[in-house]
């Protein structure tokens, strides 16, 4: 099956029309168009990641009918996973780059790897976010998820790591303070080249 075909018969069985579609995947009606009659065979990454999450498919799925990957997930996914290697805050912090490999990383511990888009987990070293996040939570951390309302994301705030809240306002995309008193876009940052990657699940501590 082409990706055009299998991406249309989702939607219909979604019960989505293009424009529903293209208002939950962000994209526009014309694109999304282009892509469902064959006209555009081989879209950008980014933009199958989009239409993947809006009709919850398999992102991995996609992109081999799009013929960016020469294996099927199937075949993907005879090979063993690696685990996902925990680190701390701080180590977390001080990294030079928050893509993989971490070759300076020597990890805490390791976590089975349940999704292919996880990079690291963060292990939480105090309550300074509680009471959404709190001491030794561990949090999955992905570099590569497309960034979308009421995501949990890692961003530079005056020079240092913090967690916040993704929310949109006139098309931008702005990063709110989850620990203020009085949230408001006033006092959340644009997400331009501060935004480090996304949180993607979270391992709470034992009580």
């Amino acid at each position: 099956m082409n990706l055009n075909e299998f991406i249309k018969i989702s939607r219909k069985e979604k019960k989505l029309t293009l424009i529903q579609l293209s208002k939950k995947a962000d994209l526009s009606y014309s694109m999304l168009y282009r892509i469902e009659d064959g006209s555009l065979t081989n879209p950008h990454p980014d933009i199958i990641k989009k239409i993947s999450y809006a009709l919850q498919l398999n992102y991995q799925d996609l992109l081999y009918l799009a013929g960016y990957l020469h294996q099927s997930p199937h075949e993907m996914n005879q090979a063993p996973i690696e685990p996902l290697p925990i680190v701390n805050w701080e180590t977390f912090r001080l990294l030079d780059s928050y893509s993989p490999p971490f070759p300076q990383v020597l990890p805490e511990k390791t976590l089975h790897k349940e999704s292919e888009e996880a990079t690291l987990g963060i292990l939480m070293p105090s309550e300074h976010w509680s009471p959404f996040f709190k001491l030794n939570d561990i949090l999955i951390f992905s570099n590569n998820r497309p960034l979308a309302p009421n995501q949990w994301v890692i961003v530079k705030s005056e020079k240092e790591l913090d967690i916040r809240m993704v929310e949109s306002f006139k098309n931008d995309y702005y990063a709110r303070s989850i620990i203020s008193n009085t949230p408001s876009i006033h006092q959340s940052i644009l997400i331009t080249d501060n935004h480090i990657g996304t949180i993607i699940g979270v391992h709470y501590a034992h009580k």
